[in-house]
């Protein structure tokens, strides 16, 4: 179960009903193993001590924050807490790209900007790497992914090392995609055990050919008029 929370707390709420949106899902019996909420950046620290005991997990996203200007989670005590934590991309409307490749990297930049208001250190590169993947598995309640390692899932991505960009990140290649960065297409993807993507092409279907009906439907949705949309297409 899954709701966006801890974001927007306002002194009018308490004044209205009396409580806090966490509190209100402790009563209402919305916290747990099988429950996980988006954000949780105006989460008190009684608030993350109540969501490590009940173990219901939260998925930072930072794109939003960079956007709206909003705080930023504290994913250090969030962390030493042992709140189950995960990374998300957040709706397209306060993301725009939804990788979750360069979400890894800003959620690790936004807590060392942050990091002499935190009480808690910040979790090294390879922890940041291990939420993303192991972390957002358990917040799913999916013991089947998240890690590579016999019994689980065949999903996984590859990236050839051997480039100018990541010379510098070889001798601790955990914390490359996290202090480094992945900015590019990746150079293989495998899912369920089939080969979906390499060599810059999918496998499985035409990617321009996707592209073009995409950008129509843009078009037409953006504007609203097919005919003005055609005539911008010729242009594209």
């Amino acid at each position: 179960m899954h709701t966006h929370l801890g974001e927007g707390e306002d002194p009018a709420m308490v004044e209205r009903y009396g409580i806090r949106s966490l509190s209100w899902c402790r009563k209402a019996g919305f916290l747990g193993p099988d429950v996980w909420i988006a954000h949780g950046w105006d989460l008190q620290e009684k608030e993350i001590q109540l969501m490590a005991e009940s173990s219901t997990g939260l998925s930072h996203c930072p794109a939003p924050v960079f956007l709206g200007g909003f705080n930023i989670s504290d994913i250090p005590m969030l962390y030493a807490k042992g709140v189950r934590l995960g990374f998300g991309c957040d709706g397209q409307a306060s993301n725009d790209n939804s990788n979750l490749l360069e979400t890894l990297r800003n959620s690790y930049l936004l807590q060392c900007l942050a990091a002499d208001t935190r009480e808690f250190p910040i979790p090294q590169p390879a922890d940041f790497l291990r939420i993303g993947s192991a972390g957002g598995a358990s917040l799913l309640g999916r013991n089947d992914i998240g890690m590579l390692m016999p019994g689980m899932a065949a999903d996984m991505f590859f990236i050839n090392v051997d480039k100018l960009e990541y010379i510098g990140a070889l001798h601790d290649p955990a914390s490359l995609p996290v202090k480094v960065g992945i900015s590019g297409t990746v150079d293989m993807t495998i899912i369920n055990g089939r080969i979906v993507y390499r060599d810059g092409r999918f496998t499985g279907f035409d990617e321009k050919k996707a592209v073009e009906a995409a950008k129509k439907t843009v078009m037409e949705v953006m504007y609203r008029n097919p005919e003005y949309a055609g005539k911008i297409m010729k242009h594209l």
